[in-house]
């Protein structure tokens, strides 16, 4: 089986880390830091998922973090 992930910006103003902290603790979604794959100023706008479940738990996860307000 292989994996597929998205590489997505977070919201303006946060870095990654800060973005996912509150992705989990406020949606129960996890999803990995940019910095987790490098330490260039970059990485650290984005954050990474990935589509290996199902497409409802997937599309779930998404509508959770979309209800967040950032």
């Amino acid at each position: 089986k292989g994996t597929f992930y998205v590489w997505a910006p977070v919201p303006e103003g946060m870095d990654c880390v800060q973005f996912v902290a509150r992705v989990l603790e406020e949606a129960h979604v996890a999803v990995t830091p940019g910095t987790a794959f490098g330490a260039e100023d970059e990485v650290k706008r984005f954050f990474r998922i990935s589509f290996t479940l199902n497409s409802k738990r997937l599309e779930e996860a998404m509508e959770r973090i979309g209800k967040l307000k950032f």
